[in-house]
């Protein structure tokens, strides 16, 4: 199961480069759909901007990563249950390759970040890749290291909304990552 993992998260790269930067879904449950849009600046600073018919436009601004390559460009996805996945990556340069993603809900009448995965590999040491994913609504986290037995751990429970999240987070000290 671990190399389909692997085999994944290398196959992952080309299928990014064509990312969405805008799409719609109701995660505030009103029977109106929002429009997420990933807006990007000269400076690479990316936005998302959350508007819905009728209310002011949200904008978390410089929530994730956008590098000048290609292999580096954010985008975004709806998961199966129609919650919105803010994507950055850097699958076209250098060795150290990675994937985050940041999953939103809607919790507490905000927009939140209710989890973010990051995924990782070595492409020199094809030994070396991991991931760490966390629910930031329940404080449970789990990690695998290569072909180790994951490692679950708890953190404080404490999904911070959109406008709040920072480019410069960091994942807990319990994700290891190298």
């Amino acid at each position: 199961m671990r190399i389909l993992s692997l085999f994944l998260i290398f196959l992952a790269g080309p299928a990014l480069a064509e990312m969405q930067m805008k799409l719609s879904s109701d995660l505030n449950g009103n029977g109106v759909s929002e429009v997420y849009e990933l807006l990007v600046d000269d400076e690479n600073i990316v936005t998302l901007q959350i508007t819905e018919d009728g209310t002011a436009t949200i904008e978390a601004v410089d929530i994730v990563w956008k590098g000048g390559l290609y292999g580096q460009e954010p985008g975004l996805e709806l998961a199966p249950n129609g919650s919105v996945r803010v994507i950055s990556q850097n699958e076209g340069c250098c060795r150290h390759r990675w994937r985050q993603t940041l999953t939103l809900a809607y919790r507490k009448e905000a927009f939140r970040v209710a989890g973010v995965t990051y995924q990782w590999r070595d492409t020199l040491d094809l030994e070396a890749y991991g991931t760490c994913d966390v629910n930031l609504l329940t404080g449970k986290g789990v990690t695998e290291l290569g072909e180790q037995a994951p490692k679950w751990f708890r953190v404080p429970v404490g999904a911070p909304k959109v406008t709040d999240w920072s480019l410069d987070a960091s994942l807990p000290d319990a994700c290891e990552i190298s």
